[in-house]
């Protein structure tokens, strides 16, 4: 089996792992709760919509875990209208760590809402 890191340029793959790693405390949810010592990588992201479900917000995380980069995750999280940024970024977070066999709730800092 093939994983994406695998396939990529030595040099890229260098640059795109340090890069995961080395996010803003702001970015420091989501995959991050899989542990410190999965040495995680991610990038986070929020936005506040208004659609069909009314206004919301919507939180993600998209990263690596484990092992050499091992376990590639994504999680997106569309939050009841009546939810927060906050709960958003808990329950992304807890998903991961549940996958990870973390302590929940996850221990992470949640973003202001503009970043």
């Amino acid at each position: 089996m093939h994983y994406v890191f695998t396939q990529v340029n030595p040099t890229d793959r260098t640059y795109l792992v340090d890069a995961l790693r080395g996010v803003a405390p702001n970015q420091q949810w989501g995959v991050w709760a899989a542990g410190s010592d999965q040495r995680p990588g991610n990038k986070d992201g929020w936005s506040f919509e208004s659609d069909s479900y009314g206004k919301h917000w919507v939180t993600n995380t998209v990263g690596f875990a484990g092992p050499d980069e091992r376990y590639l995750v994504a999680v997106m999280y569309q939050v009841d209208p009546r939810g927060t940024l906050p709960g958003g970024v808990h329950t992304i977070s807890d998903v991961v760590a549940l996958l990870f066999g973390k302590p929940i709730p996850a221990r992470i800092t949640v973003p202001a809402p503009d970043g």
